[in-house]
């Protein structure tokens, strides 16, 4: 029996290697910070596209993952001299969606990921993303800014930091992308698991921002130093 529990053992652990969350940018959470006057304006003002901007999440346990989206409901994006320089984005929580399963223990997860267990969605619908800071990353491939930001989730707010990729598209099209991991439980959302499939606490995330200007977003004037 004991070389059994211990053949199990071993087996356990090697699912919970396999299910780790995807590798990306640790996030660490501190104290929400303030948004520094840089980060509040821009010569230009992008309104995100809503549509052509995506969220991705993972989530990972000792059995296995689930990945899903969810959508962004509205946002802006400044730019000081052609270079990212603050914004916000809006969240929708109501739009939590599972992709890799289907009919009923797809909407049952979903539904569990709206409750209380998890993201509370009807006290709190939405979740908020607000650049307090952003500073330019010079020859790294990877990565154009290291932004700095308060992120809300069940009304909680605390700052994190993560690396970003800008890309010029097509016309007057920017596209901003990230990928990063947060510890969940900084954020209120406790739930374990069951006792033999515990959930990691670690929540993958990989954003995809499409932003234009809009005549509907007026853009900010940048304040000129006192000579």
């Amino acid at each position: 029996m004991r070389a059994i529990a211990f053949l199990l053992g071993g087996i356990a652990l090697w699912v919970a290697g396999c299910t780790q969350a995807p590798e990306a940018y640790e996030a660490q959470a501190e104290e929400a910070k303030e948004v520094r006057e840089e980060a509040k304006k821009g010569q230009v003002v992008l309104s995100v596209d809503t549509d052509a901007s995506e969220i991705i999440w993972v989530g990972t346990k000792v059995t296995g993952r689930h990945t899903g989206t969810v959508k962004i409901k509205e946002g802006i994006l400044y730019l000081d001299n052609g270079k990212l320089s603050g914004g916000n984005f809006t969240i929708d929580m109501t739009t939590i969606e599972n992709k890799d399963l289907e009919g009923e223990w797809k909407q049952k997860l979903e539904n569990h990921l709206k409750s209380p267990d998890f993201f509370a969605v009807d006290s709190f619908p939405t979740s908020e993303f607000v650049i307090t800071n952003v500073e330019p990353i010079e020859g790294v491939d990877t990565a154009n800014y290291m932004v700095e930001g308060n992120l809300t989730i069940r009304g909680i707010t605390k700052s994190i930091r993560f690396p970003v990729k800008e890309e010029k598209a097509e016309g007057d099209t920017y596209v901003y992308t990230t990928a990063f991991n947060i510890n969940r439980k900084e954020w209120n959302v406790m739930y374990d698991g069951k006792p033999d499939d515990l959930i990691r606490n670690e929540i993958h995330f990989k954003i995809k921002l499409v932003a234009k200007p809009s005549e509907e977003a007026v853009p900010q004037p940048v304040e000129e130093e006192a000579s």
